[in-house]
């Protein structure tokens, strides 16, 4: 690696990486994914709080999902499916609040970016089994189980059985994405097309998406508006990339 990966991912990184990484053009949508990540972070502060073990031996971390498409081969189950009634939206405290009381309810909550981030319902099951989306995606040959490591999750303890389900998930429908908040450990994390695009564990980025992690001082020089001295300019493809993101700031 040409630097060290921020440990202190924020949400201003997921922005970065949705604008310049994906290049994401619906903004529609761009709000809602990092409305929804925020929304994340509440729940993420709720489960690495003191009093977690004592509170919230119920807590079994939350999935969201933005974008679904209707016509990829996702199928989603919603017989089990609770629907929100009224007009709440996952940017406004209302929403967050809802999203907060959300804890310990098993299964995905839908949020619809076409009408403003509006919840539309929870306890949502995914039907993408992890090892036949990643041999329908190449990530192991017949026969082969699935690990999280082929996938690019590091084992740190919070456990991947939903991580699985939820990257597999936008395997199937690479247009959606899927944010996961680890119960045990309150990692957030945010998947799109078979990949972990951001991670509050940062080693788990990809490095095509990394280059755009909190860049002052490393990937661009604010005083000079060129790219920072840490850069390997040697590496002829980083960058240019890099070139392009310093071109695009400025």
């Amino acid at each position: 690696m040409v630097f060290s990966k921020n440990k202190n991912t924020t949400k201003a990184d997921l922005e970065r990486i949705l604008l310049f990484g994906i290049e994401e053009k619906d903004k529609d949508l761009l709000k809602t994914v990092i409305d929804t990540y925020a929304a994340a972070q509440d729940v993420s502060q709720k489960c690495t709080s003191k009093f977690h073990a004592l509170h919230y031996k119920n807590e079994k971390g939350h999935i969201f999902y933005i974008g679904h498409d209707d016509k990829s081969s996702l199928k989603i189950n919603g017989k089990l499916a609770e629907y929100v009634t009224g007009d709440i939206k996952i940017g406004t405290p209302e929403g967050r609040k809802y999203v907060r009381n959300s804890t310990g309810v098993d299964g995905a909550i839908e949020v619809l970016y076409s009408e403003g981030g509006r919840i539309k319902s929870r306890r949502r099951m995914f039907h993408a089994a992890p090892d036949e989306v990643a041999y329908e995606r190449g990530a192991i040959k017949e026969g082969e189980d699935v690990t999280p490591e082929v996938l690019g999750f590091k084992d740190n303890g919070s456990g991947f059985t939903r991580q699985l389900f939820a990257i597999s998930a936008t395997g199937r429908d690479p247009r959606m994405y899927v944010i996961t908040v680890s119960g045990k450990t309150g990692d957030i994390r945010v998947m799109h097309n078979y990949e972990i695009v951001h991670s509050t564990v940062a080693d788990e980025i990809p490095d095509k998406y990394a280059i755009f992690l909190n860049p002052k001082g490393r990937l661009y020089n604010k005083r000079t508006k060129g790219i920072g001295s840490s850069i390997d300019h040697d590496n002829k493809e980083f960058y240019s990339i890099a070139k392009a993101y310093s071109d695009r700031i400025f």
